[in-house]
């Protein structure tokens, strides 16, 4: 769970990407109710040692509390197109 401190103004995401040699990524952030509120477009990942990747989001993405999910959309070279979802839930100060 993501418990957002007011004024927080970028919010980053770690996880774990599934390595497929020369494969393209797509990440996209999704609302509570399925909408898509960011999404970075297809292009090479950079991962860390472990295999991890992050995106930043700005905070303001995250307007109500409630469950999201990070989708990693994987275009492997053969062609091959695989969905990946990490679920998270973000809860707000009451004030927001």
């Amino acid at each position: 769970m993501l418990t957002a401190p007011a004024g927080l103004r970028e919010v980053t995401l770690n996880f774990v990407v599934p390595v497929a040699p020369g494969a393209l990524y797509e990440v996209e952030v999704r609302g509570p109710a399925d909408e898509s509120l960011i999404r970075y477009e297809r292009a090479p990942i950079l991962l860390d040692d472990l295999g991890g990747a992050q995106v930043r989001v700005p905070a303001s993405r995250f307007a109500a509390t409630g469950d999201y999910q990070l989708v990693l959309r994987q275009f492997a070279p053969d062609g091959g197109v695989r969905d990946y979802r990490y679920p998270f839930r973000v809860k707000l100060p009451p004030s927001q």
